[in-house]
């Protein structure tokens, strides 16, 4: 029984009864023929430049034909037909596939065997495989072809039964299998951090097929799926985040794509807009991105961001003209500083109230709603203007007040520190660091709060002044430090004085020629400061560095390039001190 079929690969394979000079044979010989021919098959190859080729040689052209050559020659880098002969031997394959029923039904009606009856049914098969799988030259800009191929001279493309391409062959050898299509849309297999397999169409959406890394659909997937079915969602409580502050604090920087995916459960009340509204996915503020990490670890929840943060605000800053002594004219900001009850854009008086105003609107949709952060991200706008200890008076007494004017007594704080390239990009900047060193004493001066050092290296640098440009984190930054924000949430709920202090975590040291610099990490619990020894005898004695300040998160000290060096840190608070922390040697 034939049961061979053209294939479409570097060569073409064909049965050896299908040559067209058995056309000529009588019935029963054709049916003999084909049973013995059956299982034998020769081998065409395709054409290939720069190659030896002996006279009569066959091969593949490139427009499907079987050729023949002429005599003894090297091809050149194209096809040329003058050294060929259309073989009298093979035949295309669509000619093939034409003469597989007559020669099929002419064995069967001069010989009626149970060989010849099978090789008759398979007569039709054998004509629709050929058919669908054979080989033809294609310029059909129908034909699928992937984006990042399309400069790329199409050669040649297998067709099904109707003519529609599938398989296409590219001139530099790739083959592309067209894309798979779910409701008609054609989707990409493609892997990101939080999922596995998951489908994305042509302008990058994710499917409702996709899955996350724990092998369960993403739940705003199970929120449409309910919405289809009718299923009302669950009144669950509101989660408030406050998220206040200076520009950091908002969702300035844009980027021509849309990274995160839009979430039925994240919300947002804003400033200027104020009311419950749906969180676009291309919101990219701090607030937003902290709200994301909390909704992953509770999903049974939602979360509504108060955004109250206002472009080139500050302590200092007022929209009164002329200013008061000591406040700096910015038109349409406002003041920071909430004794300053003259300006009429109070910035201190609009959080409290939008704040308030959205915890109305939540506790009655559901009355366990309740306030879990406040993020503050401010302090450049006063570097020209304020003290570090006039800063961090200010600061102390916006977050005291703040918490009884909000009824969040208790509610975590976390301060985030300005963008550490700014800080000294014209190099010493002593009241850009006395900002900072206010913004990283926080937790220090005040309970129930924790700072967070902002990521180096992710500035947003579009803007064409540098000192404009490195001011501002960029969304890559803003994402990071979101996530940096929500993971402190535990140190400020622990920033109590009820037990000792642990010693700092994750000390790290590294060297550059004399100069060594060694970073820490807050302890889980309160500190009031840290104390950091160095030796360098292999512990035989130690030394107290002098730091920057009670609690600095780094220090930088000079130590002989060829000494080895041996590091260990306290903490104390005001119950005690701690242990040593392990020995880090460098």
């Amino acid at each position: 029984m034939v049961n061979r079929l053209v294939s479409v690969g570097d060569d073409f394979t064909l049965p050896a009864a299908l040559k067209v000079a058995d056309a000529n044979l009588p019935g029963a010989s054709k049916a003999a023929a084909i049973a013995a021919k059956a299982d034998k098959a020769e081998t065409v190859l395709k054409w290939k430049a720069n190659t030896a080729y002996l006279a009569g040689d066959a091969v593949v052209s490139p427009a499907g034909d079987t050729v023949t050559a002429k005599a003894n020659f090297t091809s050149g880098a194209s096809y040329s037909a003058a050294n060929w002969n259309l073989s009298p031997t093979y035949s295309t394959p669509a000619a093939v596939a034409a003469q597989v029923p007559p020669l099929v039904a002419s064995a069967i009606a001069a010989d009626g065997t149970v060989a010849a009856a099978a090789a008759t049914a398979a007569g039709p098969a054998v004509d629709a495989k050929v058919a669908a799988l054979s080989l033809v030259k294609t310029t059909d800009p129908g034909a699928p072809r992937d984006a990042k191929l399309s400069d790329v001279t199409v050669t040649a493309a297998t067709t099904d039964a109707d003519g529609r391409a599938s398989i296409i062959e590219y001139s530099d050898g790739m083959v592309e299998i067209p894309l798979a299509k779910i409701g008609g849309i054609p989707y990409v297999i493609e892997s990101r951090d939080d999922y596995i397999d998951q489908l994305v169409d042509v302008n990058g959406r994710r499917h409702e097929l996709s899955m996350s890394k724990s092998g369960v659909v993403n739940d705003t997937v199970l929120a449409r799926w309910k919405s289809r079915m009718g299923v009302a969602e669950p009144n669950n409580p509101f989660k408030v985040i406050l998220d206040a502050g200076q520009s950091n604090s908002k969702s300035y920087i844009s980027v021509p794509v849309t990274t995160e995916d839009s979430d039925p459960r994240l919300y947002i009340w804003d400033a200027t807009a104020p009311g419950l509204a749906q969180m676009p996915a291309s919101h990219r503020s701090m607030g937003a991105y902290a709200a994301r990490e909390y909704i992953k670890e509770n999903p049974n929840t939602r979360v509504l961001v108060v955004e109250a943060g206002e472009g080139s605000s500050a302590f200092s800053s007022t929209s009164i003209t002329p200013p008061p002594a000591g406040y700096t004219y910015t038109a349409g900001v406002g003041t920071w500083d909430r004794t300053l009850t003259a300006d009429p854009l109070n910035l201190y008086a609009r959080m409290v109230a939008q704040f308030n105003a959205a915890m109305t609107a939540v506790k009655a949709i559901n009355p366990s709603s309740v306030a879990i952060a406040w993020l503050w991200s401010q302090g450049e706008g006063d570097t020209t203007a304020l003290t570090q200890a006039q800063y961090a008076a200010k600061l102390d007494d916006l977050l005291t007040q703040g918490r009884v004017d909000m009824s969040m007594p208790e509610t975590p704080v976390v301060v985030g520190s300005m963008v550490p390239e700014w800080v000294n990009w014209y190099g010493p900047a002593p009241q850009r660091e006395g900002i900072q060193s206010a913004l990283t004493d926080t937790p220090r001066r005040l309970q129930r709060t924790a700072f967070v050092y902002g990521p180096e290296g992710l500035a947003d640098w579009s803007a064409t002044s540098p000192d404009v440009a490195v001011i501002h984190w960029s969304p890559q930054g803003q994402r990071v430090r979101g996530k940096l924000m929500h993971d402190a949430l535990y140190r400020s709920k622990l920033n109590v004085a009820t037990v000792k202090p642990q010693p700092p975590q994750n000390i790290k040291v590294t060297r550059s020629g004399s100069e060594t610099t060694v970073t820490w990490e807050y302890p889980p619990t309160r500190a009031t400061a840290f104390i950091l020894e160095y030796s360098t005898d292999s512990g035989a004695t130690w030394t107290a560095a002098t730091l920057g300040g009670p609690v600095v998160l780094k220090h930088v000290m000079t130590v002989a390039a060829t000494s080895a060096v041996w590091v260990r840190a306290r903490s104390t608070n005001e119950l005690g001190t701690s242990i040593n922390s392990r020995e880090v040697h460098a």
